[in-house]
């Protein structure tokens, strides 16, 4: 079992993360795991006999009601039976992927030694306080330093309203996983963030910058963005922990480091949908991605809607709106992602929308796809591509830099450019195929820039008949040249 160690509840470099952090006592896993397991009925006395008394609600009555065994007592508390670890499995996984935590769900004591865990879950009913229902609750690790027991039995009961709220959706996606993630981070050492955001005055305020809801933070009983959301809760919330919880938890338990290392692409949902399976990844929602190397992607999937993909990471800044994340979804779909702080996503890829793509600092590869879209690097070495069919829609690259930056063109669409080059390893576009000016002057230029206009354009048969199809939109008068070009 996992003992205590103390920390400061300040002083972390970010208002919203001081918010979070309890300070005080957390579990010390540094040589011992945390343990978990699984309160049952039959054996509560025994939790009791040393734990001592439940936490009560507003109405006095204790979340695991006790009594001292008259005629026909029972345990409000439910049992549990191996379809209702799936949701709780989730929840974990979530955080071994983002902290170094040791942690040991240890249901092979479920029922045995109730002594030999330091997190117990319990099924039961929770009251209806003044103002809501409380869907969850447990103790802090300050709780049970203070009370002062031997270290071999340190214990935080973990409670679950299990008749609905956050037994009911427990899937990724839907309000009650939400919920399971808002207890184990209780559990661990967050606080909710309504009582230390700045300038959040009530448990439903989402603050002056709106920052306490999701997709921000899972410490908070806005469960969905901006309101938009299923009504029953079953899609539009969480699928993992926000950009505040995982560095605030990572200043707590340590930083996974090996987390999703390779080449990922994470892609958008493009409806929002719930498919009634239970525990499983089964609604649209938020996800703030952890990822810790490799060259990932944000694609916007096979779609008509237009999609927003940002891949600039949390701020976690004071004041600042984009302290959360900035968020990449579909129009009108209830989910899609943020990127956590210290997190590198390089490219960004579009749907067959109107799209608009947003990159970072570091060397992005933006494709908008079909329709009229809008490219911004925003520093770094970036490649624009250009992959689709020419017709009368263009792209718009907005702060293209002619020191750093490539447009890549693809020679299944730009036929003239030659068969050479690919996206491993791209071909230098011949200085020959390139035109500054309103029009082709010779029977090779292929590709050209209007300085008066900004407007790139294609002319597959140069001076000839044919017409040239506009199918980038620049800013005016860069000294554009051949060498700005790849194909691929």
């Amino acid at each position: 079992m996992a003992g205590f160690r103390q920390i400061p509840g300040a002083g972390y470099g970010s208002a919203y993360i001081d918010g979070l952090i309890a300070g005080g006592a957390v579990w010390d896993t540094s040589v011992s795991p945390l343990t978990m397991g699984f309160g049952n009925r039959w054996d509560a006395p025994m939790w009791v006999s040393y734990h001592g008394p439940s936490k009560t609600g507003s109405n006095g009555q204790p979340y695991v009601p006790y009594e001292t065994n008259p005629p026909g007592s029972r345990w409000a508390v439910g049992s549990w039976f191996d379809p209702d670890f799936p949701p709780i499995l989730n929840a974990v996984d979530e955080l071994l992927k983002i902290t170094n935590i040791k942690l040991s769900p240890a249901w092979e004591n479920y029922g045995q030694n109730p002594r030999a865990d330091n997190l117990i879950l319990w099924q039961t009913t929770l009251p209806i306080e003044s103002t809501s229902r409380v869907w969850v609750s447990a103790d802090s690790p300050q709780e049970v330093f203070d009370r002062n027991l031997p270290s071999n039995v340190d214990q935080a009961w973990l409670y679950l309203h299990s008749g609905d709220g956050a037994w009911s959706y427990p899937n990724k996606g839907g309000m009650g996983y939400t919920m399971l993630l808002n207890m184990f981070g209780s559990a661990l050492g967050l606080e909710q963030a309504y009582r230390g955001f700045p300038g959040v005055t009530s448990a439903s305020d989402p603050g002056p910058l709106g920052l306490n809801q999701a997709p921000f933070t899972v410490m908070s009983g806005n469960w969905n963005y901006q309101g938009f959301g299923d009504p029953m809760g079953r899609w539009g919330s969480m699928k993992s922990y926000g950009a505040f919880d995982i560095a605030a938890l990572q200043k707590i338990y340590g930083t996974n480091t090996t987390a999703a290392a390779g080449n990922d692409v994470y892609t958008l949902s493009s409806n929002n949908y719930y498919t009634n399976v239970w525990g499983g990844d089964s609604g649209s929602g938020w996800t703030c991605i952890w990822d810790s190397g490799g060259i990932d992607t944000i694609s916007g999937g096979i779609t008509f809607q237009n999609v927003k993909i940002d891949v600039r990471a949390a701020t976690l800044a004071d004041n600042d709106p984009n302290a959360g994340g900035f968020l990449s979804q579909h129009t009108d779909v209830a989910g899609g992602f943020t990127i956590a702080n210290g997190v590198v996503i390089e490219n960004a890829i579009g749907g067959n929308g109107n799209d608009t793509l947003i990159g970072n600092s570091a060397a992005n590869r933006l494709s908008g796809g079909k329709g009229k879209d809008t490219l911004t690097g925003l520093g770094g070495r970036d490649s624009f591509v250009v992959n689709t069919k020419l017709d009368k829609s263009r792209d718009t690259i907005t702060d293209f830099s002619v020191r750093d930056d490539t447009i890549w063109l693809d020679n299944s669409i730009f036929k003239k450019l030659g068969s050479k080059g690919s996206e491993k390893s791209p071909a230098k576009l011949k200085a020959a195929f390139f035109k500054i000016g309103t029009k082709a002057t010779d029977k090779d230029d292929y590709v050209i820039y209007n300085k008066k206009t900004g407007v790139l354009s294609y002319d597959a048969d140069g001076s000839g008949k044919g017409k040239a199809i506009d199918f980038a939109m620049l800013k005016k008068n860069l000294a554009l040249k051949y060498d700005d070009f790849a194909v691929i």
